[in-house]
């Protein structure tokens, strides 16, 4: 067989091989688009950068609590990426009581509550991080990573729905590349900051 016909039967198996690591090594999340919950009839809002927040209206209202009531994601995510809403919620919580603006914030929907109080609600919808392996063999080509948090607040005096919205967050896979999937890993502690960012340019202070 000529040299030149083996190398491209070569390049050809290498590429497959490729392919098919890539599809494995991604997660199981990252090719299952059924383990996504519809996309819910709501406007979704692409959260950049910290510095890009102060773009968005504040809400009517004036509030001294802020209860991140729930935070979850469907069985399937939890199973494939056990950590990442822990992470995301802790960088959420952390990121916001940091502001000082509010007189409480807090994960504890059954503890002592103070004056007016916003109750927010998330859900992870669509999830997809990209392994470390994946990145460091596909670099770019294992694609980008991503979170949607279904985002709902409620006013906790007249239980009316004030502000309804799909976050999302999205690596870059140049950037991931890079950095062998260092963004990758942190997407979801990034994006909890970010989720607070955007609380706290939204929710006026009663204080």
């Amino acid at each position: 067989m000529p040299r030149s016909i083996q190398r491209c039967l070569t390049c050809f198996v290498m590429s497959l091989s490729l392919i098919f690591f890539l599809s494995c090594a991604s997660g199981p999340a990252a090719t299952d688009t059924g383990s996504a919950k519809p996309m819910p009839d709501v406007e979704e809002i692409e959260l950049g950068s910290l510095e890009e927040m102060q773009q968005f209206p504040p809400l009517s209202g004036r509030f001294d609590t802020i209860v991140i009531r729930r935070l979850d994601a469907a069985e399937k995510f939890q199973q494939d990426y056990p950590d990442a809403v822990i992470e995301c919620k802790t960088a959420l919580l952390s990121h916001l009581k940091a502001k000082n603006a509010y007189r409480k914030v807090t994960d504890d929907k059954d503890g002592a509550l103070i004056g007016r109080i916003l109750f927010a609600d998330l859900e992870v919808i669509d999830m997809r991080i990209a392994s470390t392996a994946a990145r460091i063999w596909g670099g770019a080509f294992a694609g980008a990573s991503y979170m949607k948090v279904l985002t709902r607040m409620t006013d906790g005096t007249t239980q009316q729905v004030v502000h309804e919205k799909v976050l999302s967050s999205t690596t870059n896979p140049f950037g991931a590349a890079w950095t062998m999937g260092a963004s990758d890993r942190t997407l979801p502690m990034d994006f909890g900051k970010l989720i607070g960012e955007y609380l706290y340019t939204i929710v006026p202070s009663a204080g």
